[in-house]
């Protein structure tokens, strides 16, 4: 082929003179169909029509058509068709505003087909358009929403712009303005410069992200025929079921880091981000890079540890694949899940040491070793707690120690009102035992972004016999600030707790388990079941005094030291 060269074209030259254009693996999907998130702006479907219409308006009042020229694209092309590379939501918006021209009959020319070479659904539907000999009815495409579909929802909603856009249109005027008068910079590169130069020209408008320009690569090299390889009909057959059978996988990863609640749990917005990134940190190599530091992840480097060329690409894909697998295993197990949730809320470690320590050097770490770690990790650093046994005499000191603040007078604030020393322990143990008390049921811990301590009996009480209680507190128990009289509970329902005396506390909490409300601990505190389940402690469920603060507190240790393997008195 020949060096890249760029002339101008009409719309007519543009799809006329492609046998067919074809959308290439590490193309975004189209999204021009919608307005931005909050709805500020229209969506650049409207803008597009709007601009040509106006054009088209403004040449009626001339002698000789005046000539509109649109963005350019960049293409490359080869003997299957017109790789598109830059242009792509530009293209398909053309593609669908002639077809649907030439479905309401307002036109006979039919422009060649748009190909996606993985998204199949997508592909599908731009076919049963260039397939269509009826008239189109608008309202029929919107059977179904397909908001789960990539790109056809944005498909339907670009068809519906264009429909409102011309209902006032002379639309055979404008049809042949728009394939005779509308020009497009038509940009001709060599095939090989293809990705280098779409990584380039959206480096300018919407950069590709780390993880896009890995799937790009991987998806790239792991498919390539191979370099003996006759290029015949067959081996390319077989080049691109292998490239969508792959992009169609990594589509469903991309799909499950998108959920919310995945993200939300992971805590990343970055989909896909984690996964590449926890690949990298397992498998690089120990070298440095210039300046004598470890290498960090980024495309690059990502690229030359792992996609050299077809059979470590090929190798890199299946390696993700079982990482990934690995995720939503812990995801769906619901106890790893709660440990997990537990060591990501301890502030102990980052998650990608918790998550690259369960992976192990060899081999994964069972359900047990989570467990123990999660529950170490939330009194201990990551470095003492990821060797448990080597660092046992040390982690039973810690353990004592933090048992000692928690048992005192002072766990939520001291005399002067400040925060107390034990408060943060506090919070990480009671969430413990409410995890740990759920069952085979996922804890919410996105509840608990807000979380909250609860003084049971109220620092200000506001009625006579709560006062009675908080003075018998005081002088009877290690008093309101003490782990006796602390639960947890998220912000929300902290305060609709307010300063109610323990009674109305009771019975708004026992109103919100019809509405979900799921906290174990923080219920059997309040039913002060707390003690042996087969004796009866207390004559009066209505008040909470200091006997009840001094039972709860003696649970809290005793659960405390059965945990943390404590022996002292």
């Amino acid at each position: 082929m020949s060096e890249n060269k760029s002339n101008f074209k009409t719309i007519q030259q543009y799809f006329a003179d492609a046998k067919k254009f074809i959308i290439p693996y590490y193309q975004r999907g189209y999204k021009w169909g919608v307005p931005n998130q909050n709805g500020t702006a229209k969506c650049s479907v409207e803008k597009l029509m709007q601009d040509i219409i106006n054009a088209f308006q403004s040449s009626k009042f001339q002698s000789s058509k005046t000539e509109y020229f649109l963005q350019g694209v960049t293409v490359s092309e080869n003997t299957e068709g017109t790789i598109l590379i830059d242009g792509q939501q530009r293209t398909t918006t053309l593609f669908l505003l002639l077809h649907y021209l030439r479905l309401q009959k307002v036109s006979e020319f039919a422009p060649n087909i748009l190909e996606y070479k993985v998204r199949k659904k997508s592909h599908e539907f731009l076919k049963s358009i260039f397939d269509k000999k009826e008239v189109m009815n608008i309202s029929e495409i919107y059977e179904k929403d397909d908001k789960d579909s990539q790109d056809i929802f944005y498909f339907k909603k670009a068809l519906e712009t264009i429909h409102k856009s011309l209902e006032k249109v002379d639309k055979p005027n404008f049809t042949k303005y728009l394939l005779e008068n509308v020009k497009i910079i038509y940009i001709n590169i060599l095939e090989e410069n293809a990705i280098k130069s779409f990584t380039m020209l959206n480096g300018q408008k919407a950069k590709m992200t780390e993880e896009e320009l890995i799937k790009a690569k991987l998806l790239s090299e792991s498919s390539r025929a191979e370099a003996n390889a006759e290029n015949t009909e067959n081996t390319e057959w077989e080049v691109n079921e292998l490239r969508s059978k792959y992009a169609r996988e990594w589509d469903k990863w991309l799909y499950w880091w998108n959920r919310t609640d995945v993200k939300v749990f992971f805590g990343t917005n970055n989909t896909m981000g984690l996964l590449l990134e926890i690949y990298f940190q397992k498998y690089k190599s120990d070298k440095k890079d210039e300046q004598n530091k470890e290498q960090t992840y980024s495309f690059n480097t990502f690229a030359s540890e792992f996609i050299k060329n077809k059979k470590q690409a090929k190798e890199t894909f299946l390696k993700i694949r079982k990482l990934q697998k690995h995720f939503e295993d812990w995801f769906n197990d619901a106890e790893i899940y709660n440990y997990l949730g537990l060591a990501f809320n301890a502030g102990q470690s980052t998650k990608k040491e918790i998550i690259l320590w369960c992976l192990g050097e060899m081999k994964l770490k069972t359900k047990e070793e989570i467990k123990k770690f999660s529950v170490w990790n939330l009194i201990v650093s990551y470095e003492k707690c990821k060797d448990l046994q080597t660092n046992k005499d040390d982690l039973q000191i810690e353990a004592e120690n933090i048992l000692g603040e928690l048992s005192g007078k002072y766990v939520y604030q001291n005399e002067e009102g400040k925060e107390g020393v034990a408060k943060s322990h506090a919070y990480k143990q009671l969430l413990r035992m409410n995890v740990m008390g759920i069952g085979n049921k996922k804890f919410e811990f996105n509840t608990f972004k807000t979380k909250s301590l609860e003084h049971i009996s109220p620092q200000t009480p506001n009625n006579e016999l709560s006062i009675k209680n908080q003075k018998d507190i005081e002088e009877n128990s290690n008093g309101l600030h003490s782990i006796g009289n602390l639960v947890l509970l998220d912000g929300s329902t902290n305060s609709s707790l307010s300063n109610n005396p323990f009674l109305q506390k009771k019975n708004i909490l026992f109103q919100k388990i019809t509405q979900g409300f799921l906290l174990p601990h923080t219920l059997i505190v309040f039913s002060k079941s707390f003690q042996d389940k087969n004796t009866i402690f207390f004559n009066n469920d209505n008040e909470w005094n200091a006997q009840n603060v001094k039972d709860n507190a003696e649970y809290f240790i005793n659960n405390f030291k059965t945990t943390y393997n404590i022996k002292i008195n």
